[in-house]
């Protein structure tokens, strides 16, 4: 390990975000320990300020979610690298996809599943009943996927209806 002075820049917002970006150092310099990002959030609408967080701006100008909490007028987060970062709004709900959409009858499979992304903050719960009863999907979080084998509350020659609910982070 090695001292490096902190260099600081501050760039013009792009497109989707509600701050200027501020670069702190190179991704390229290692950090040892977590520090503390603050970002004044006066350009977040008041009705959005639950849903802002601090995202991390990569080398391709994709943006990684940080997280974040509203604390006196700035969203806070710990980071774990150096980089550029900004305030962005995720007011975009989870997404969920059939995987087998052009199956309508599932009386001899074994297994039902789905694909469920979202667009910035990650899925933070899921909650999913047959007919009116709590079932357990597996969640494959490495592939965006929940599973759910058929047992018990699944009988044959009966049409059912499955709900899931699914929440991202910012909810």
């Amino acid at each position: 390990y090695k001292d490096v002075k902190v260099h600081y820049k501050m760039l013009k917002r792009t497109n989707g975000l509600y701050s200027d970006i501020h670069e702190l150092n190179s991704y390229y310099i290692p950090v040892h320990n977590p520090f503390h990002v603050a970002i004044r959030s006066r350009e977040v609408p008041k009705k959005l300020l639950s849903k802002a967080l601090i995202v991390c701006i990569d080398k391709n100008g994709n943006h990684k979610a940080l997280g974040g909490h509203y604390l006196n007028d700035f969203i806070a987060v710990q980071a774990k690298e150096f980089g550029k970062y900004a305030l962005a709004v995720d007011d975009i709900p989870p997404v969920i996809s059939d995987e087998n959409p052009e199956l309508s009858d599932y009386t001899d499979k074994k297994f039902i599943s789905f694909i469920i992304d979202d667009n910035l903050s990650g899925i933070d719960t899921y909650f999913a009943e047959i007919d009116e009863k709590n079932i357990i999907f597996e969640y494959d979080e490495k592939n965006d996927r929940i599973k759910y084998k058929f047992d018990k509350h699944i009988t044959t020659n009966k049409t059912h209806i499955l709900k899931i609910t699914l929440f991202d982070k910012k909810n």
